[in-house]
């Protein structure tokens, strides 16, 4: 194999192409890398931000940017609150494809928390310890549109969506703000088995991103296994038109 590839860059060099290794931990970086080099990252929106593990990664990666963070779990929520501050904002509150309220089905591992209930095939993908139903609670629920109205919010560099399938009655939510123009960057989990009922494909996230001015540009944590293959990741999208 590398010969195969020392021998393709002899040809594609000159072209200014190079084969090189996958790294799965520069693809983020590199990516936000190129928006900085077009104007300053300022807003992130954190959708399914849990107790805040991607709002640590966010400050260091974009030090001066304003975090917007949702978090529906009370629990979750308490911890995520304690990393409130100048460049964090905090809201208890779902997003999705209306105004009002919905219902957040509780598991054992609140980062399987999800506005969707369970696939009788969860357990297939993800330990039976993580994902055991617990309860439901009673959350609010806004438009991505509503809320960027109401907070005055004229764009957003990052658009980080966790949501645990629920990814596509959250881009519905967004409204006419989901194009390029409003949104410059979006990074979201993107499922590949069935985890829950309903829930939002990979092939629906490409398709819908496709249609609306997004290009791929590249997959991060990919959750995969030999017998199984490729369970979940989180994909990168881009503005078709960039160079």
């Amino acid at each position: 194999m590398k010969k195969l590839s020392r021998l393709a860059n002899r040809f594609l060099q000159p072209l200014g192409f190079q084969i090189t290794r996958y790294k799965e931990s520069d693809v983020l970086s590199n990516c936000l890398l190129k928006l900085q080099k077009e104007r300053p990252i300022k807003t992130v929106f954190d959708i399914g931000a849990n107790i805040g593990q991607t709002v640590e990664q966010f400050r260091k990666l974009t030090p001066n940017a304003t975090i917007y963070s949702f978090e529906p779990s009370e629990v979750a929520f308490q911890a995520l609150s304690q990393k409130a501050g100048k460049y964090v904002k905090v809201f208890q509150l779902a997003l999705g494809e209306y105004d009002g309220k919905s219902t957040l089905f509780e598991n054992s591992a609140d980062v399987t928390n999800s506005l969707l209930p369970n696939s009788d095939a969860i357990t297939k993908y993800t330990p039976a310890a993580m994902c055991e139903a617990i309860g439901q609670a009673e959350v609010k629920l806004a438009r991505l549109d509503t809320f960027c109205r109401t907070e005055n919010i004229s764009d957003i560099d990052i658009l980080k969506i966790d949501a645990q399938g629920y990814e596509r009655f959250i881009l519905e939510g967004a409204g006419e703000l989901l194009n390029p123009k409003f949104v410059r960057t979006i990074l979201i989990e993107v499922l590949f088995v069935s985890l829950y009922e309903n829930q939002t494909w990979f092939d629906e996230i490409m398709s819908e991103l496709r249609g609306r001015g997004y290009r791929l540009f590249g997959f991060s944590e990919i959750s995969r296994s030999k017998k199984i293959g490729w369970r979940w990741a989180n994909a990168i999208f881009i503005a078709d038109d960039d160079d």
